[in-house]
């Protein structure tokens, strides 16, 4: 089982949602499932567990140590007291557990937290080896997150949930994974304040590491403090005291340089962040300051915060050191410091615009509003600059001999910075929702003029901190997404999402805004990115999310309600919603902008991507494959009524239904039919005899996209069976069960065939795509050489009965049927020669030479491959002894080219002429009647022409004897094929097979 997790062919990544593998690699995930029960079973839980480690330490990537990880915490949960009996070995894992990648170390101390509490003498080791990694600069980016996991360990949870900025609905959270794991072992969570005091001593030397070390440091205060209280007033304090030292926010007070990197001094945003999240979490647990010195710490952080604010708004681009004059190029220092600063600077007026709309929602006064204004502004104006300069442009007028810049990256996780969807989600309700007076006006308490300057600018800038969020969701995992990402939120607000692309219930302003701009693709997208993120968290229980999409009616009963409400019908009705209704919306506003000769817009393209996303993770929700039939008989009518002007737009839409059509149900027919009623119509196309074809989006310009849509569903149907094909050679199955998976997979190869002939007829009828259709039909019989190599390896044990089972019957049918034509069609088509017009285009002697190697790799295998499975068959046909496989074709080479005399078959051939006597050849005999008319006439003559004639019957007779001699010697010293192979093998060398007729 380890051995699967570190396959080189399944290097995929997985997600991880709450800490958990939620999705990826199939493999892998069965894998695991089998590794926890057999671990659960065995009774050396030491051994165990001395494996488990040896294989997360040694993986070959992230994703499989996490999936080790996930079956090590299914140990801690169910096997606790086993693992506390082999405490020793997690005592030696401290030793080298920084030294791990920083995700997977920081997860594998997570999982094993419930024991480390439970054994002082373990967290005394683990806070002896992180007292010195956090020294290190190589282990301090690990050490960081399990010093304040320890510190949350050891603290007191919270009961109200929290009430900040933050979120938490993490499904599997680690206070509960600590719970369950302490009440299976019969504990109790202890709370050791000074334990907790030690470690925040240990933390307060952080604040004078790199920058890389404090962003972690402040993501994790964030995360500790909205699940536990116990040290919001010493992490306030400790936050409000280093502010202070927070140098003046110049360029060059900001960044240091060592070599070529550039660093930050201090991450600012992520500074203020935690500062403000520490103020919301303490006065929402402590309103009444109950607590000593509460009321003078909030008044200390909500003092610097507002000094912040002014100094944001009072600093203008160029009092930031920033101007059109400063280097801009990542090839110096100087700029890659100017790049970084202004990174750092509009995440700075991101966090800042926040912090002022929870004023403004709070407060609702009209200074505040006026002081998000004026940071809208400031950040809009620093934007401009930034991608004006850093925005690259092609000059034709360029010197073409001037050295090109070396571009260096940057280290940009310095600067990023992520919003609440909390925060975001109420930006959009209040921005959405319609005033009952006016419908221009939203409901937002503060003045009307400044409302009206400043909607749109809160607009795009909430879309895109949106859209930064949910791309942010997608790409990794962080602790920090779940408590600034919860649930509800999300929900929230990928409904305004939606609902401000489709336009419901919009105000004026913002229903005016066009299809076609750039807030409208950012909207969509980041909408498809939280679908995806959110599916994959609840893909067990699809209920949570497809209850947000139900809508109720009235005068409905009961059983009715009952039966709309279920998930697969719900994600059914969105799906079809978004990948027909919506995505043919965006298709005609597109189509109209063409008919009237406008400017092509690329946001259409990604917007129908981002619709076709959102449709897909919709369908992820339910494994009914009747769910996926259903859709498709539904998208595939789009294609029948649409017109597609933009190529790029068909593309994706055809990936899309080729991915339907694969998770349709075998025996549903339809998909099948309706691809060859497709193929039918680019044929009709092609002859210019169609008058009225079924599927309009066959068109001169769309002609390559639907046949490259037809190659590609044909190229994926055949690797799955393929696929399958390997599972049955890998796997042993009884001959019933066998016989019943090969008649399903072949009656598919059968339809498949049907559309592979049609194809093979595009180039035969109309030379077109001779590599494409070369290259599908190497793979057809790759695939059918597959199952008739299943069926030769089972002629030892069953090979009598085999000749009556179902699947047989059909394997024939195919073979005589359909196999035959399509391999009489290629021998006498499919080849080398390009032709005259192709040898007289004018392309370069380099050029050519790729495209000969390409030919010559690409025929060859199409010649080993056509080859093989005619003798496959031929094989097949001798196991068994059934004649339907006798498979002859006409005026080509049968079996691996060998052409060796068959002596047994000559005779068969030859039996009544074996007795015949041989008969001397005519023209000897004329020789000898002239020999003796001469001997008669002329005597003298006789003796030279008897001699003449006697040294050429010897000469004649003396070639035939050495030719006859030199044919059984060879007949005698001729090889078999496993003693040819075996020479090669030994000599290393290359043996000719010959040339097939075909070419």
């Amino acid at each position: 089982m380890l051995s699967l997790l570190d396959t080189p062919a399944y290097q995929k990544e997985v997600v991880v949602v709450d800490g958990r593998v939620a999705d990826g690699c199939a493999l892998w995930l069965l894998s695991r499932d089998i590794l926890i029960t057999i671990s659960q079973a065995q009774n050396d839980m030491g051994a165990q567990l001395s494996n488990l480690f040896k294989a997360i330490a040694s993986s070959s990537s992230n994703s499989s140590a996490l999936v080790l990880i996930d079956v090590l915490r299914e140990l801690v949960k169910k096997c606790s007291i086993e693992i506390l009996n082999n405490s020793r070995l997690i005592n030696g894992l401290f030793d080298y557990v920084c030294r791990m990648r920083k995700d997977v170390s920081v997860s594998l101390i997570r999982c094993l937290i419930p024991i480390i509490n439970t054994r002082p003498q373990l967290r005394n080791t683990l806070f002896k080896s992180l007292k010195k990694d956090l020294l290190c600069e190589s282990t301090v980016c690990s050490a960081v997150p399990i010093v304040l996991l320890l510190l949350r360990s050891v603290s007191k949870r919270r009961e109200d949930g929290g009430g900040g900025q933050f979120d938490q609905s993490m499904s599997q959270s680690f206070g509960t994974f600590s719970t369950q794991a302490l009440n299976n072992m019969g504990c109790k969570k202890n709370v050791d304040q000074a334990v907790g005091l030690e470690l925040i001593g240990i933390i307060r030397r952080c604040l004078w590491q790199p920058a890389k070390t404090k962003v972690a440091l402040y993501d994790g205060i964030c995360e500790i403090a909205t699940q536990t209280t116990t040290m919001l007033n010493q992490f306030l304090d400790m936050i409000v005291s280093h502010s202070r030292l927070i140098p003046e926010w110049k360029k060059a007070e900001m960044t240091t340089s060592c070599g070529n990197t550039v660093h930050l001094f201090e991450p600012l945003p992520h500074l203020i962040q935690t500062l403000e999240c520490l103020i919301s979490e303490l006065s929402s647990f402590d309103p009444e300051f109950k607590i000593e010195g509460t009321e003078t710490l909030l008044r200390q952080g909500a003092d610097q915060m507002e000094t912040w604010v002014n100094m944001a708004m009072r600093n203008d681009v160029v009092d930031l050191g920033l101007d059109r004059n400063v280097e801009w190029t990542t090839a110096t220092v100087n700029g890659r410091s100017s790049i970084l600063f202004t990174q750092m600077m509009l995440s700075t007026y991101d966090v800042l615009i926040e912090h002022m709309w929870r004023r403004v929602e709070a407060m609702e006064t009209k200074e505040d509003a006026d002081k998000l204004v004026v940071l809208l502004n400031r950040r809009k104006e620093l934007d401009r600059l930034f991608k004006e300069k850093t925005v690259t442009k092609k000059d034709k007028e360029k010197d073409k001999d001037k050295e090109k810049e070396e571009k260096i990256s940057l280290d940009v996780s310095q600067s990023e910075i992520l919003t609440s969807a909390k925060t975001l989600s109420s930006i959009m309700q209040k921005l959405m929702k319609v005033s009952e007076t006016d419908d221009n006006v939203t409901t937002i308490d503060v003045r009307t003029e400044i409302l009206e300057n400043a909607q749109m600018e809160l607009l795009e800038w909430t879309i895109g901190r949106c859209k930064v969020l949910s791309s942010a969701l997608i790409k990794e995992y962080k602790p920090l997404h779940s408590i600034i990402s919860g649930t509800n939120s999300l929900l929230s607000l990928s409904k305004n999402l939606i609902d401000f692309y489709v336009g419901n219930a919009l105000p004026t302003w913002a229903s005016n805004v066009e299809m076609g701009t750039l807030i409208k693709s950012a909207a969509i997208e980041s909408y498809a990115n939280i679908l995806q993120f959110l599916c994959i968290k609840y893909k067990q229980t699809p209920s949570k999310i497809t209850s947000t999409w139900f809508e109720e009616k009235t005068g409905e009963d009961e059983e009715t309600r009952r039966k709309r409400k279920e998930p697969n019908l719900i994600a059914l009705r969105r799906a079809h919603f978004l990948s027909c209704a919506l995505f043919q919306q965006v298709l005609n506003i597109e189509n109209e902008d063409v008919e009237e000769e406008k400017k092509p817009k690329a946001q259409y393209e990604l917007q129908g991507k981002s619709v076709l996303k959102a449709a897909s993770a919709a369908l992820s929700l339910t494994k009914n494959v009747k769910v996926w039939s259903q859709l498709f008989i539904r998208i595939i009518k789009v294609l029948e009524v649409e017109t597609f002007y933009n190529n790029q737009m068909l593309k994706d839409y055809c990936k899309f239904i080729t991915m339907c059509s694969l998770r349709c149900a075998d025996s549903d027919k339809t998909i099948s039919q309706e691809m060859n009623i497709i193929m039918e119509n680019v044929h009709e196309f092609l002859s210019e005899e169609a008058d009225d074809l079924k599927y309009h989006v066959i068109s001169k310009t769309t002609l390559n996209v639907v046949i490259e849509f037809l190659f590609s569903f044909v190229e994926k149907s055949m690797a799955l069976i393929r696929e399958t094909f390997g599972f049955l050679k890998d796997f042993f199955v009884k001959p019933p069960n066998f016989d019943d998976m090969m008649c399903s997979l072949l009656t598919k190869c059968i339809e498949i065939t049907e559309l592979v002939s049609r194809i093979l007829q595009l180039f035969v009828q109309y030379k077109m795509l001779q590599e494409r259709v070369t290259e599908i039909i190497t793979n057809y019989f790759t695939t059918i050489q597959m199952s008739v190599l299943l069926f030769q390896n089972l002629t030892k044990g069953w090979g009598r009965g085999m000749p009556e089972w179902k699947s047989v019957d059909i394997l024939a049918t195919l073979v005589k049927t359909k196999l035959r034509p399509i391999l009489a069609m290629v021998d006498d088509h499919i080849g080398f020669s390009k032709g005259k017009e192709e040898m007289k285009k004018k392309i370069s002697q380099k050029t050519r030479y790729a495209k000969s190697k390409r030919d010559e790799k690409l025929f060859s295998k199409f010649s080993h491959e056509r080859e093989a499975v005619q003798h496959g068959i031929l094989v097949l046909c001798k196991l068994i002894k059934d004649d339907r496989f006798d498979l002859q074709i006409k005026n080509n080479s049968i079996g691996y080219r060998d052409f060796r005399i068959d002596m047994e078959v000559l005779r068969n051939k030859f039996s009544g002429e074996a007795n015949e006597e041989v008969r001397e050849p005519v023209h000897k005999r004329r020789r000898k009647e002239h020999g003796n008319r001469n001997e008669e006439t002329n005597e003298n003559d006789v003796n030279a022409s008897e001699a003449r004639s006697s040294n050429a019957r010897s000469s004649e007779e003396s070639e035939d004897e050495m030719e006859e001699a030199e044919g059984e010697e060879a007949r005698h010293e001729e090889n078999t094929v496993a003693v040819v192979k075996e020479e090669v093998d030994e000599d290393n060398q290359h043996v000719s097979r010959g040339v097939s007729p075909a070419f």
